[in-house]
């Protein structure tokens, strides 16, 4: 599990885990849920541009969508709010979906157990981000 410079987290459950909260256990909790410590990054205020951005794996259309997204959705201002936690003390953690992108069912079910762990461990503020949407990950999301 790194704590990784911020990009926009393609294909990752994320919550924000407040100031005092136990990562440890988070952590823990995730891995025996079966999360490969590779697939978890953890960022703590200052540890990177929150702006949304495409990563270096994604093309000319998807940069695209993205400041489309950007401009017109949702997308900056989750940024925002996830920058916001930051400078209120929280750690934000993200976990890349292992299942695969044609397995709609198995993605639906990884992303529920994904938000319960992070929910059951203090998490909140907790949402899947897709390549061309934001899904909140509340509890009736389970």
């Amino acid at each position: 599990m790194s704590d990784a410079t911020f990009v926009y987290p393609t294909d990752q459950v994320v919550g924000a885990l407040p100031e005092g909260r136990d990562l440890d256990e988070l952590r823990s909790a995730l891995r025996d849920a079966g999360v490969a410590d590779e697939a978890v990054s953890v960022h703590r205020g200052g540890d990177g541009d929150l702006a949304p951005r495409a990563d270096d794996g994604e093309g000319v259309k998807e940069t695209v969508v993205r400041a489309a997204q950007k401009v017109l959705g949702d997308e900056a201002e989750r940024m925002r709010v996830l920058e916001d936690r930051l400078g209120e003390g929280a750690t934000i953690v993200c976990v890349q979906l292992a299942a695969d992108e044609d397995d709609d069912d198995a993605r639906e079910r990884e992303k529920a157990e994904l938000g319960q762990v992070l929910r059951s461990h203090g998490a909140d503020d907790v949402a899947f981000y897709g390549k061309y949407q934001i899904e909140q990950l509340d509890s009736s999301a389970t």
